[in-house]
């Protein structure tokens, strides 16, 4: 979700990268297959900064690019592998202010804008986090494996982060089934609508609205009224 509220969403079978409006019109398509500059293989997660600029986990690539908002190659950064600055599984990526997160084969890192000044967290790596939104100063992961959320504080990410998580397994409130997207609405006490995935066709999802604090959004106070949205899926019923 960009900041004038069109929706992002990435196909990485087909290489494929689509704007949406807030009322579900396609505005614009970035489909190209490669490993040149401007081009992606299996594109995993999409985040916009401030100033309208794009950044892609171009995960068959093992990079993160970053595009102007005309949609021009600005940045690109990462190769295969495990030291600094490298990538070994690229899944997620978010952006607040000048920090671009990323989500590694469930570790967590941050760079700068332009790809530097690579930094680890003090966030445990897991093998179930998929999934990443920043937002009002906190950090937030889902954890499909234990079907959970969890909320990092930024001012102590890269030390010992101080850790809120909710969620237990069902179908319930405030319960999950293999969470596996998230983002973060802090431009009104509206709810985020989000769609399910195409060619999911054994499969039902529903969206799960839940506060900052892990709360039915109706409980929190007018001055947090923000809400996390995570998509679940569950086998269907026969």
């Amino acid at each position: 979700m960009d900041p004038d509220g069109d929706l992002w969403a990435v196909g990485d079978l087909g290489s494929r990268i689509e704007q949406f409006s807030s009322a579900g019109q396609s505005l614009s398509v970035w489909t190209s297959a490669g490993d040149a500059e401007g081009k992606f293989l299996r594109p995993r997660g999409v985040a916009l900064d401030g100033s309208g600029n794009t950044y892609v986990v171009d995960s068959g690539n093992y990079r993160i690019q970053k595009f102007d908002v005309n949609g021009v190659s600005a940045a690109s950064w990462g190769s295969q592998g495990t030291g600094p600055g490298q990538f070994a599984n690229p899944l997620d990526i978010a952006v607040e202010g000048a920090t671009v997160y990323v989500l590694d084969d469930g570790l967590i890192e941050t760079f700068d804008t332009d790809g530097g000044n690579y930094r680890t967290t003090g966030v445990d790596p897991q093998p179930g986090y998929e999934h990443i939104a920043v937002g009002s100063g906190y950090l937030y992961v889902t954890d499909r494996i234990n079907r959970k959320v969890l909320r990092f504080d930024l001012t102590d990410l890269h030390d010992i982060p101080t850790v809120l998580e909710w969620g237990v397994s069902g179908t319930g409130d405030g319960e999950f089934l293999a969470p596996v997207g998230i983002a973060v609405d802090t431009s009104n006490d509206g709810c985020m609508s989000v769609m399910p995935a195409t060619g999911a066709s054994r499969n039902t999802a529903w969206t799960a609205i839940i506060s900052a604090s892990g709360m039915c959004p109706r409980s929190t106070s007018p001055a947090s009224r923000w809400t996390i949205t995570v998509m679940c899926y569950s086998p269907m019923k026969s």
